[in-house]
């Protein structure tokens, strides 16, 4: 076996809205496959509201309840009226996960 792959390989679930789904991934997903054939990408659809912090830390949500968490440095917080990927850090991100941005990610606007 080649454990030095030259491309990605793996599982990657992304959560995201419905109509993330259609406008973001869909339009992409076919050249992505070609390009990318040993990455599976599963795409959760919930439209509804997903505590990403709850399903991966439950003890940290005790601090959200309690309201001991405060936003900090509100005047540098970016706007943006479109979907933001939320993902554990930059570094040593797995190189599926890294395919998956790339390919997906849309390019900024300056309005």
């Amino acid at each position: 076996m080649n454990t030095y792959r030259e491309l990605p390989q793996g599982t990657v679930r992304i959560n995201t809205p419905r109509i993330a789904a259609e406008l973001v991934f869909m339009p992409l997903l076919k050249q992505f496959t070609r390009k990318f054939p040993d990455i599976r990408l599963e795409l959760a659809t919930n439209d509804g509201f997903v505590d990403i912090i709850r399903s991966t830390h439950p003890g940290r949500c005790a601090l959200v309840g309690q309201g001991l968490l405060v936003r900090v440095l509100e005047d540098w917080s970016v706007t943006f009226p479109g979907f933001f990927l939320y993902y554990p850090g930059h570094r040593q991100l797995p190189a599926a996960l890294r395919a998956v941005i790339s390919s997906f990610r849309l390019p900024l606007s300056n309005h």
